[in-house]
């Protein structure tokens, strides 16, 4: 079974209208993050780029939120930002891919 391009671009129409919000964890709780883009980037595949432009922080996690209010991704990260730092941008990438079974 082979699936159809257009159902590849329906599922990625939906992923690309469906982000709400991006969330990352420090020492001192949960704040928002800026969505800069959400982009069908190649094949396959949307992009999501944020920023976050706070300094003087250790970020431990970044989370990805469907408009649905549920938790869609989460990566566990080790970025520190000093107070001269002017921020930093971080890229989710969403890729569907199809695996045939070994028969």
């Amino acid at each position: 079974m082979a699936l159809k391009r257009i159902l590849y671009e329906d599922i990625m129409s939906f992923i690309t209208g469906s982000i709400s919000s991006v969330v990352y964890i420090t020492d001192d709780g949960a704040h928002t993050a800026e969505i800069r883009s959400i982009n069908l980037a190649k094949e396959n595949t949307v992009t999501v780029d944020i920023v976050i432009e706070k300094g003087n922080i250790k970020i431990t996690e970044i989370q990805l939120y469907g408009k649905n209010g549920h938790l869609w991704a989460e990566v566990k990260t080790n970025i520190t930002l000093d107070r001269s730092a002017a921020g930093v941008l971080y890229r989710f990438e969403l890729s569907l891919k199809e695996v045939l079974p070994n028969v």
